[in-house]
């Protein structure tokens, strides 16, 4: 499913002109009529309090919960490309350098994992059965429109799953116009996603503190 981020309302054949070209909805000012979308996400506890929060409303409207691992990487890219100019040695250099790229995707496969739990739980059996709808992941791309399309297309390819959804900016779609992405997807890869977030620690690099400097400026 793709979503369009625009800065206002559109015009009916605005949209309808958007939508034979596969946007499925649009995101104005942080909303979308019908949905519920969370802030950014950036990390563990702040996806578990938007999860909860959506299974607990009850109100029968879908929560988009929103990620930007793309931003992440970014973030945390800076940091380990300045710790690899200043290293002093290649091996120093290579174990920083397993990093880049990679976290903000390593997040985003904990976190599905953590939603796909919570929707093969009794609990929410017994809430769909009330008429709550399931959570979905929001992949926000719109970000990395400055960065290129490559870039835009090597996310979506390791973030596409049934569970989530594309945020894209107009300047994006028409470079995902009968492009399907291949591969496993956000699906596959947990263990290597866990042991890459686990060792964060031991880079003292600290996703808490990465995630309250991302929340001031997303």
């Amino acid at each position: 499913m793709i979503l369009l981020q625009l800065p206002s309302e559109p015009a009916a054949s605005e949209r309808e002109r958007f939508e034979k070209k596969g946007v499925s909805d649009f995101l104005v000012a942080g909303k979308i009529e019908g949905r519920m979308v969370s802030p950014p996400l950036f990390n563990l506890s702040r996806f578990d309090e938007a999860l909860e929060a959506a299974l607990s409303s009850g109100d029968g409207v879908e929560t988009l919960l929103r990620l930007r691992p793309f931003l992440i990487d970014e973030y945390i890219d800076r940091i380990v490309n300045e710790r690899m100019r200043a290293a002093q040695t290649d091996s120093i250099r290579a174990s920083n350098r397993v990093l880049l790229g990679r976290v903000g995707v390593s997040l985003a496969r904990l976190m599905l994992r953590r939603l796909q739990t919570a929707l093969n739980s009794s609990r929410f059996a017994l809430l769909k059965e009330n008429g709550a709808k399931p959570p979905r992941l929001l992949i926000d791309l719109a970000e990395t429109a400055p960065s290129g399309i490559e870039v835009a297309r090597r996310y979506a390819a390791e973030c596409a799953h049934p569970d989530a959804a594309f945020l894209l900016s107009p300047r994006q779609l028409p470079m995902f116009e009968g492009w399907e992405p291949t591969g496993p997807g956000l699906g596959d890869g947990f263990a290597d996603a866990k042991f890459m977030v686990d060792k964060l620690a031991n880079y003292q690099i600290d996703l808490n503190r990465v995630a309250e400097d991302l929340e001031r400026i997303a």
